[in-house]
């Protein structure tokens, strides 16, 4: 499950969407990859998980590469394949074309094409995206069973501020 909104405030000025995706239900299968076609804009993504984002160069490749958990997507222009083997919880951001300097600290053709690690863009700074405090979240915990069209009433309440 996705959801999406438009921020409001002054951060829309940076920022295009937030959105989050949660998996509605563990499925774990090895062989799972998604082709993600091109955007032109730049992504950030955070992954509520210790599972790192692993992308391949191509439908043959069997070992691709690890990218990290906190990453940045480059605007790109072909599509890239992703490891789906295990959904993870993740937020994200869709940052504006005028914008990527001044959210990223670079110029949006510095990242053209390009998935890097936000530890490599930001150091040690970015490791406080996931958790100020260090604490690992157990999103995927099971807690309470929840029928989906409360889920979906709750992450509409929660995106929306109606808490």
């Amino acid at each position: 499950m996705i959801l999406s909104r438009r921020p409001g405030g002054y951060l829309r000025r940076f920022i295009d969407s937030v959105w989050a995706s949660y998996p509605p239900f563990p499925i774990r299968n090895e062989h799972c990859r998604e082709r993600v076609l091109p955007t032109g804009a730049v992504h950030l993504a955070i992954r509520l998980d210790a599972d790192p984002l692993r992308l391949f160069d191509h439908a043959a490749d069997q070992t691709g590469r690890t990218i990290g958990v906190a990453v940045i997507g480059g605007p790109r222009a072909a599509p890239y394949i992703n490891d789906v083997a295990v959904p993870v919880p993740t937020v994200g951001a869709l940052i504006r074309p005028g914008a990527v300097r001044l959210v990223t600290g670079v110029p949006a053709s510095a990242l053209y094409g390009l998935h890097l690690s936000l530890d490599d863009l930001w150091g040690a700074a970015a490791s406080g995206l996931r958790d100020p405090f260090g604490y690992d979240w157990l999103i995927g915990q099971t807690i309470e069973a929840v029928e989906p069209d409360e889920m979906q009433r709750r992450y509409t309440a929660l995106l929306s501020g109606d808490q």
